[in-house]
């Protein structure tokens, strides 16, 4: 039952970690996009 429980707090972080790092790359875009349009 421990075993159960460790993997799946594993997968919980596992995909905190991604969608974190997801939105980190869409703001970082967006970010990108409006350095862009200001330096037009």
């Amino acid at each position: 039952m421990k075993d159960t429980v460790n993997s799946y707090m594993n997968s919980r972080i596992l995909l905190l970690y991604v969608s974190s790092s997801h939105s980190a790359i869409l703001i970082s875009a967006k970010y990108e996009n409006w350095t862009k349009v200001f330096q037009q």
